[in-house]
């Protein structure tokens, strides 16, 4: 496991309102389809943009570098 340092929240409140309206969509929805939504969503691609903007291409749990 790579050793990571936590990051603190994006400041973009846009970003935050949909992460949270997502959480609130797998108490009713399976997560299975929740997670294919996310993904394909604009809400999902700023986030993951975020994510690579922290802690860059390589995976926190395997230190992989995936084929992007």
């Amino acid at each position: 496991m790579m050793p990571v340092a936590p990051q603190d929240k994006p400041g973009d409140k846009a970003l935050l309102k949909c992460l949270a309206d997502y959480s609130v969509r797998l108490k009713t929805q399976k997560v299975k389809q929740v997670w294919h939504n996310f993904r394909r969503s604009n809400c999902g691609k700023k986030w993951f943009a975020e994510l690579l903007k922290s802690y860059g291409k390589r995976c926190a749990y395997c230190d992989h570098c995936p084929a992007w």
